[in-house]
């Protein structure tokens, strides 16, 4: 906590520095301390605005790419689709944004299954709107290094589905798009009919699996962290989580080989990430809470979808 109040005024201190022009400040949350990324929420005389402070040690998130991708889809997008660019105080490594305010897509789905429906469907039309923006040739994707580490001490039948799936895919050209990079229940926000999506990396072009993938595997655990699953589908996700984002995608995106490569390999990502040894890592999912009882879950379904049926 101390640590945390030091690193809001450092922040703070600097923000008032680099961006003079929204003073006064008021009401200032930390929401990330990390040395790649600080962000700061706070009411401005802009409004209430986000502000985010890169580090030398993002790769993945420049700030220049960052507003560069905010302008990109500000106009290309349909209004709202994205927060508004505030400033980019370049030599400060800062971006300021619009704070929306509503309800994430993972409060949503926590909450109950007709919320969870709709939150699932608005998150799919946002990001069919986004992957049908630009287009470039198929191309193929290496997912070699992803599926050597996520292999790791995996489930046998996990472990297996995921070399085939390797094996089939290997050298095929695939759709390019551009992707969100991050794109999860937690970062849709929805509030009077908008839908937003928020914490966007540098848009690059990835296959629509990538996205697809990562939302879908957060939107399983979160769901299974409250309700029981239900039917599932061929790798053990709810088909109340994949159906209704199908269906709003406008494909069967959840049942394609690629996205199904990444579901696993998101699972046994997710779970490897606790710790490098399979027992601690049971032990600290344990010790989560709702995401970890949610993970647990979709790891014994996929393990148990994939397992053969004797005789």
């Amino acid at each position: 906590m101390i640590r945390q109040t030091r690193t809001r005024r450092a922040h703070l201190a600097r923000l008032e520095q680099a961006w003079p022009e929204g003073l006064p400040f008021d009401n200032v949350r930390l929401l990330r301390a990390k040395p790649a990324k600080t962000v700061l929420a706070l009411d401005s005389a802009r409004g209430p605005v986000v502000a985010s402070f890169f580090g030398p040690q993002s790769l993945d998130q420049r700030p220049e790419g960052v507003a560069a991708a905010h302008e990109l889809l500000t106009e290309r997008l349909p209004a709202g689709a994205v927060p508004a660019l505030i400033a980019h105080v370049e030599q400060a490594g800062l971006v300021i944004s619009e704070q929306v305010r509503g309800q994430t897509a993972a409060d949503l789905i926590r909450a109950d299954s007709t919320s969870s429906d709709a939150a699932i469907r608005a998150a799919a039309i946002w990001l069919t709107t986004l992957h049908d923006l630009v287009e470039r040739p198929d191309a193929a994707h290496d997912f070699t290094g992803r599926v050597k580490v996520a292999t790791v001490d995996a489930p046998p039948a996990m472990g297996v589905e995921i070399a085939r799936l390797a094996r089939e895919l290997t050298g095929l050209p695939v759709r390019q798009v551009k992707f969100h990079n991050d794109y999860k229940p937690d970062n849709v926000m929805l509030a009077d009919g908008r839908t937003c999506a928020i914490d966007f990396r540098n848009t690059r072009f990835r296959p629509a699996s990538v996205d697809a993938a990562q939302f879908l595997t957060r939107a399983a655990i979160y769901a299974l962290s409250v309700r029981d699953p239900g039917p599932v589908n061929r790798i053990g996700l709810p088909l109340y989580v994949t159906q209704p984002f199908d269906e709003a995608y406008g494909r069967a995106i959840s049942a394609e080989p690629m996205t199904e490569l990444f579901i696993l390999t998101n699972i046994l990502l997710a779970e490897i990430k606790r710790s490098s040894r399979p027992a601690t890592r049971r032990l600290l999912l344990a010790r989560r809470g709702q995401h970890g009882r949610g993970l647990r879950k979709l790891l014994s379904l996929s393990e148990a979808a994939l397992t053969p049926t004797p005789g």
